[in-house]
């Protein structure tokens, strides 16, 4: 299990931090120093954004060469299909499938270091990391 993880009272801490138009907090997850910020990532959109010892790669995005740092990021997925289409391909036989080499349901997988809440960043790293510390809440 955790070796060491934040408290409640931790947890409560970076969730007010980032809750507002801005705010930082800096973690150590196991031995690398993670910070979140809160600010827009897109146009009229607010977002938390992920740095890693204080820098954010692109080349942490690529499917094709995973990094150690690509941990630290949110996963996402999205459908192939778009939903009118999958909604047909329902329709059709199992077979009529397996001739046309579908599956309706398939899914791309990706990362991004941008996340919506800090809950969701305390169900990601509660699940996938064994040391958690909190170094500042702004």
């Amino acid at each position: 299990m955790a070796e060491k993880t934040l408290t409640k009272e931790e947890w409560e801490q970076v969730a007010k931090a980032l809750s507002g138009y801005t705010g930082a907090v800096a973690l150590v997850v196991d031995g690398r120093k993670v910070s979140f910020a809160r600010g827009l990532v897109k146009k009229n959109q607010l977002g938390i954004m992920t740095y890693i010892d204080g820098t954010f790669e692109g080349a942490w995005l690529s499917h094709k060469e995973p990094t150690p740092e690509t941990a630290f990021l949110k996963v996402i997925s999205k459908f192939v299909w778009k939903e009118s289409a999958r909604s047909k391909f329902k329709k059709m036989s199992k077979r009529q499938l397996k001739q046309l080499d579908i599956d309706p349901d398939e899914k791309h997988y990706g990362r991004t270091p941008i996340w919506a809440s800090a809950s969701q960043i305390r169900r990601h790293y509660e699940k996938t990391f064994n040391s958690i510390e909190l170094l500042e809440a702004i």
